[in-house]
């Protein structure tokens, strides 16, 4: 089970497929990287998927204190130079995952296409 140190939390995430645009997975508050385990397969047949456990959720660290939603898009930036993805990604994100997400592409828009 692979986990990335970002120097500020450990984050889990699981990998599947590749080739394409790399997709990266986000899931909704009180959720997982296991929120999908049903698609994972079906998005893997042809693109490399990252799907995440953010900040305080499922097998990632779950440190004391607040946090911010800026600090969850911090986090997937730093998972995504670890995994050494420069190029784009898409981001399917449910809930609290589609606006850490759209957070990320608004503060990092070079990671996403248009």
């Amino acid at each position: 089970m692979p986990y990335i140190d970002t120097g500020r939390i450990n984050l889990f995430f699981e990998e599947a497929g590749s080739g394409g645009v790399p997709v990266l997975l986000l899931h909704e508050l009180g959720g997982s990287s296991e929120s999908w385990r049903e698609g994972i397969p079906l998005l893997a047949a042809n693109r490399h998927v990252i799907a995440v456990d953010m900040r305080c959720a499922g097998r990632s660290e779950k440190p004391p204190g607040p946090f911010t939603l800026a600090d969850g898009a911090d986090d997937l930036d730093e998972l995504l130079r670890a995994l050494k993805l420069d190029g784009p990604v898409d981001v399917i994100g449910a809930a609290l995952g589609s606006l850490a997400g759209a957070l990320l592409a608004s503060v990092i828009p070079s990671r996403f296409d248009d």
